[in-house]
């Protein structure tokens, strides 16, 4: 039995998630002229930043510019809901009107970094949960890196990041993996790795990439 049959098994669907049980995931990364938040995480620096627009499923109807945070192995997210018109604002580098404190902080960071769109990262995704320890299990699959274009074309064409057509598997929980979690996974052996999206999809691209000159 695969993996997946046993968690569908044992979880629940997403409700977020279509009729398939799946959703497709299309993320902006915005980065410095000089890689800074990508090397930041391919070096493996205590502190790590990254910013991001997500949209979902390719509409326009939820528009997330999220914040990830890593210091001392703890991570945190800071999302601000934006309008299509911040959207553009922020992809195309003019001013727009900050409205919560995370959106201050991104316009902080820009003027400082001149963060602008480095990649475009686009997944199919089918997630579930389980109520006990707030447990989320995603797969991802088909992920594909592009160069920064229109984040809201219809299709994206990019290159394969994990080209043996393999995904990613990732359980979040909040404190403790409930029992009946880790007994389903156990005969699996899985291992846990560290694997970066926007890491890779920078590396699919354009090859390791390395200190900037």
């Amino acid at each position: 039995m695969r993996v997946e049959d046993c968690v569908r098994a044992l979880c629940f669907p997403d409700p977020h998630a279509g009729p398939d049980g799946s959703y497709t995931i299309r993320s902006l990364y915005l980065d410095s002229p000089g890689r800074l938040y990508y090397l930041q995480t391919r070096n493996g620096e205590d502190k790590r930043l990254k910013y991001r627009i997500r949209i979902y499923n390719g509409s326009d109807s939820r528009i997330a510019l999220e914040r990830k945070e890593s210091l001392h192995g703890k991570k945190n997210k800071a999302v601000s809901v934006i309008s299509r018109e911040v959207c553009d604002a922020i992809l195309s580098g003019k001013e727009f009107d900050p409205s919560d404190e995370d959106l201050m902080i991104y316009a902080a960071d820009r003027a400082k970094n001149l963060l602008a769109p480095s990649a475009v990262i686009e997944y199919i995704r089918d997630a579930y949960v389980h109520p006990v320890g707030n447990v989320r299990i995603t797969f991802d699959r088909r992920i594909l890196a592009s160069s920064p274009g229109d984040l809201f074309a219809e299709r994206l064409a990019g290159t394969d990041v994990l080209r043996d057509g393999s995904g990613i598997l990732e359980v979040k929980y909040d404190d403790v993996l409930p029992g009946a979690i880790g007994r389903m996974l156990r005969p699996f052996d899985l291992q846990p790795v560290s694997f970066s999206k926007y890491v890779g999809s920078i590396d699919a691209i354009n090859g390791n990439m390395g200190d900037p000159a």
